[in-house]
């Protein structure tokens, strides 16, 4: 890996690079990683508090005062927002002016005498002053970031102290210009140094050779207090440990760089042999520093570290000298309960919920995380883009966050760009130890502005080590500052066109869910496969922040509230939605796209070509077990090594003796993946079919009964196929149906058939609007006013049949008609079969489903399925979608939506009688409806789009091809005690289910 910093402004010599590291700025200096507990004291808790919306209601210019007396104080805990307690009604949008006034006493444990002491507050929204003992200690005007701020000389010798906030409510203070949320929301602390005092340090690693030594470079910040005294009796002791706790590295700083009470030492630990950190590996080293005087420990502290190395080549993103992936998803540290005051516990939810779901690369919004986040990530292998500020205020409309080009306020565009690299600043030096901080982010979709590049040099300057994107930037001409184009939701063309602009892409968004509609997430992945630029993206985003029935209060960009507050893929409530195990599916590293083998009885071999889409690890990291199923119960069950490297492709060999049976049963092959914590990584079922399936499959259906008796009827009002076990009325002039078992007169079907030309617009589509080139959308989605333009019937053999053209105006369009011939065919053998055929050649509009619906009633609460599942799949959102058996009890559990490559479908009451259908390999759409359950069996299903396109597959109305408008199954009554076989395999297994399998 040698020759690894292949950007230009990077590629020097190591004690160069190492010189180069720039010393901390004191006056933005973080506190260390691993603060001494013992000189650490939280503020968090019970403060007294009072709000005002404006600067005239309350009284509070000596509020800071020790005897300032106000009998309006309340209470409010730190950390936390006021609009979330009570202060202020909900409101949608950014706050109006006023201010938050905060106190607390507090008092110096014993033991901290003859230190410095600090006041730290990890986040604030608004802007906040501070008064330690009614003595000013300091501002911070930028909201979200840390203010920090020494008060050794303002506390006076008294046993209580007071600290004292003013909090203006946040509106346009950079982070926290899209918030609707106020105040203290992150931790407060006191903490105490020695008046020579380890102040801050700065950690660059590089990997030499080909990977089988590195170097730790650090920096050392030191102050003191007297500028006078002699510093050539100070040593600073640097020791690394590795990730079993073992030393692998010490040296001694003893010669420093000093000016006035500041001194400066650097030092380089080589490590032979290191162990990597990476998102899929991340071992940590533990960086222990001790500031000696004399020979005396004066100062000790240390902090986890990762060796690790980002560069860029031939316009690949690399990590370690290898081309990395980016799983990513778009996160906002905010619940509806808490807003953005979350705790340890909320981020190790989160993080657990996206690791089980493959992503591996985080973006944080809204401003810099929260530090201990960030400790997280690096703990259990996260790869984050660090957030920088960028946008600038208008002058003219202070109202708006934006980047004003043609302001003619120049100066104060200067000012505000000066500030914007002084915040950049401000969270570089704290965030930049992290190994998880991979890169860093201009703001969220600024405008490109040559102001921005100020920002994009400063950071660059500051942090060497990392690359520089712009959200929604993305054009090959930006400056070469610009490392990485980011750009915003592209279309499918412009990403893979993207990859060929020479430097690497990151989509800062990219097919962002909304609702349960994430249309183009497989294409989109699909495409970072095949092109080694396309590093990855982030998916928009992690988890909505309104809960179901919600106010739209609390929102971060609320808008429109179906639609911002509900564009994740777990809920507020963190619980998952279906397109988080869409996108568990598409990002897992272990990819098998095979989804059916044709097998034959006796002992055969199967292969199954798998690809290996880690970045770093073996596939034998990886436990692997694999099953036969019969029926989807395991009859045979063995394990796996697999060898085989990252990124490389191989066919998994299984010798398998089929059973003679294998025409009358479902077999299947399943993989499964775990990693050493044994979670599973990705479970794929691979179905096992005869040659001659379609044949067998009808054969199922042998043990039906022939009934001497049954007949055909039909007169002026209604016609009547007349079987020992059903009685099925088809209505003469409405063609409505009605089917009942004859045992017990049960009704199977109580309504239909209607023409399904749509389904229940999802958020996706109401944003979006009518899909397809010839609008009008065909709305509402069942035809259920039919007349019969024309009928016949007659004999066929032993069975009957009747042929009908059904007619349905569009409601909207009356001059719009659709037409339908339904085939009915009779069998003395108890099924009727169901064919239909759709005209639409001559008609215009789209759709977003075709298909021929009847009504199931609301007794048949029980459903059972063979065929893709346990959700709804529609074109372009199918990864999800899993061959198997489904149940679900009641009904009203289900979700609703299309199902593909369904073979059998049952619904059945508590007593045993039900309704069987049967097709081959269709698409099935189940809806509730009054009285009942709507079964669609559809001809063709368009895309739902997602939160920034409509469906890339509309249903243009007369460009449908002859398959997307024709379908046929069969209806078999189902009476209690007498199922046919197929039917009684499916309930004996379905009823063993309690609920839908995790896919």
């Amino acid at each position: 890996m040698a020759g690894i910093l292949q950007y230009s402004y990077r590629w020097m010599g190591w004690a160069v690079l190492l010189a180069f590291i720039p010393a901390v700025n004191s006056a933005w200096a973080a506190v260390p990683d691993q603060a001494d507990p013992h000189f650490t004291l939280s503020l968090n808790g019970v403060w007294e508090f009072v709000l005002t919306p404006t600067e005239s209601a309350f009284s509070g210019e000596t509020f800071f005062q020790k005897d300032f007396s106000y009998e309006g104080w309340k209470t409010i805990p730190v950390p936390g927002h006021w609009e979330l307690m009570g202060f202020l009604p909900p409101r949608d949008g950014p706050p109006g002016p006023g201010a938050g006034f905060y106190r607390r006493q507090f008092t110096i444990p014993k033991g901290w005498d003859n230190r410095r002491y600090f006041l730290r507050f990890e986040g604030v929204i608004g802007d906040f002053q501070v008064w330690v003992d009614g003595r000013m200690a300091g501002r911070q005007p930028v909201s979200s970031l840390p203010g920090q701020f020494e008060i050794t000389s303002l506390v006076d010798h008294t046993n209580e102290h007071l600290v004292a906030v003013r909090v203006e409510s946040a509106r346009n203070v950079n982070f926290a210009e899209t918030t609707d949320l106020s105040g203290i929301f992150r931790d407060v602390r006191l903490f105490a140094v020695p008046a020579l005092c380890i102040d801050d340090w700065t950690v660059q690693t590089e990997i030499k050779g080909n990977g089988e030594s590195a170097q730790v470079g650090i920096v050392i910040q030191l102050v003191r207090v007297d500028e006078g005294q002699d510093w050539s009796d100070i040593r600073v002791n640097c020791r690394l440990a590795g990730p079993d706790g073992a030393t692998v590295a010490e040296v001694e700083i003893a010669s420093l760089e000093v000016a006035g009470n500041q001194a400066t030492g650097r030092a380089s630990l080589p490590v032979s042999q290191p162990l990597f950190w990476t998102a899929e590996t991340p071992h940590l080293y533990q960086l222990i520093v001790e500031l000696k005087q004399s020979g005396q420990v004066r100062h000790k502290t240390s902090s986890r570290i990762g060796i690790r190395q980002v560069s860029i080549r031939k316009g690949e993103f690399l990590l370690n000298g290898e081309p990395i992936h980016l799983r990513g998803v778009n996160y906002t540290e905010y619940r509806p309960d808490v807003g953005m005051a979350l705790r340890e516990d909320d981020w190790r939810q989160d993080l657990t919920l996206m690791q089980q779901a493959n992503i591996n690369t985080i973006r944080v919004l809204s401003g810099p995380p929260h530090p201990r986040f960030l400790e997280i990530c690096d703990e259990m292998g996260f790869y984050v883009i660090g957030e920088m500020p960028a946008y600038l205020i208008s002058p003219a409309t202070a109202s708006e966050c934006i980047l004003d080009s043609s302001s003619e306020d120049s100066g104060a565009r200067r000012a505000q760009t000066a500030m914007k690299a002084e915040s950049a600043e401000s969270i570089l030096f704290r965030d930049r130890n992290h190994p998880c901080l991979i890169a860093w982010s201009l703001g969220d979709q600024p405008v490109w502005d040559p102001a921005l590049r100020d920002i994009v040099q400063t950071v660059r300057a500051l942090d060497p080590t990392r690359p520089v994107l712009v959200p929604g930037c993305a054009d090959p001409s930006l400056p070469p500052e610009v490392e990485i184009l980011a750009p915003y939701n592209p279309s499918p063309e412009t990403w893979k066109k993207l990859a060929r602009a020479g430097r690497p892409v990151i989509a800062a968004s990219h097919t962002p869910a909304l609702g349960n509609a994430v249309e183009g997430l497989d294409e989109f992945w699909q495409a970072v496969r095949e092109h080694r630029t396309l590093a990855g993206g982030l998916l928009q985003q992690f988890a909505d922040s309104l809960p179901p029935g919600a106010y739209p209060h609390g929102v971060l960009g609320s808008g429109d509230y179906r639609s911002n507050g509900r564009d994740g893929i777990i809920n507020a409530d963190r619980t998952p939605q279906i397109d988080y195990w869409q996108v568990r599916k598409i990002y897992s590293p272990v990819h098998i796209e095979e989804t059916v083998k044709p097998v034959h009885p006796g002992r055969q071999t199967i292969e199954i070509p798998l690809r290996n889409e880690h970045d770093f690890l073996n596939l034998a990291a990886l436990r692997c077990r694999w099953f036969l199923l019969r029926d989807f119960e395991p009859v045979l069950e063995r394990s796996l090594l697999l060898q085989l490297p990252p990124r490389q492709e191989m066919e998994v060999a299984l010798v398998v003796d089929i059973p003679d049976d294998l025409p009358d049963h479902e077999y299947a092959i399943r993989l499964e993946f775990y990693d050493p914590s044994e979670r599973q990584v990705t479970g794929h079922a691979v179905r096992l079919r005869p040659r001659d399936w379609d044949e067998s499959f009808l054969l199922r259906l042998r043990d039906l009964k022939w009934d001497d008796e049954f007949r055909v009827v039909g007169d002026a009002f209604e016609i009547r196929s007349q079987h020992r076990d059903y009685a099925f009325i088809i209505q003469q002039t409405t063609a409505a149906w009605f089917l009942r078992a004859q045992d017990h007169n049960v009704r199977l079907i109580t309504g239909g058939p209607c023409l399904r030309v749509g389904r229940e617009l999802s958020f996706a589509e109401l944003r979006h609007g009518p899909v397809g080139e010839a609008s009008p959308l065909w709305q509402p989605p069942l035809l259920c006013d039919l007349w019969v333009d024309s009928k016949q019937m007659g004999k066929a053999g032993h069975d009957s049949f009747v042929q009908s053209l059904l007619v349905a105006r569009n409601p909207g369009h009356p001059d719009l008609v659709l037409r339908a011939q339904v085939d009915y065919l009779f069998s003395p053998f108890g099924y009727c079969d169901v064919r239909f055929i759709f005209d639409t050649e001559m008609i215009h509009g789209s759709f977003l489903e075709t298909g021929l619906a009847f009504l199931v009633p609301s007794t048949l609460d029980q459903v059972a399925w063979l065929g893709n599942g346990p959700y709804p799949s529609w074109p372009g959102q199918e990864a999800l979608s899993s061959w198997g058996m489904f149940y679900i009890n009641p009904l009203n559990r289900l979700q609703p939506g299309n199902r593909s490559h369904v073979n059998v479908l049952s619904f059945r009451d508590a007593n045993g009688f039900g309704l069987g259908i049967l097709m081959l390999d269709g698409q099935v759409s189940l809806e509730p409806g009054s009285g009942g359950t709507w079964v669609s069996i559809n001809t063709a299903v368009a895309g739902p789009g997602n939160g920034a396109s409509a469906t890339r597959r509309p249903l243009i109305a007369d460009q449908l091809a002859p398959g997307q408008r024709s379908a046929a199954f069969r209806l078999i009554p189902l009476v209690r005690n007498r199922y046919p076989a197929v039917f009684q395999n499916l309930w004996n297994q379905a009823l063993k289910m309690k609920n839908p399998p995790i896919p």
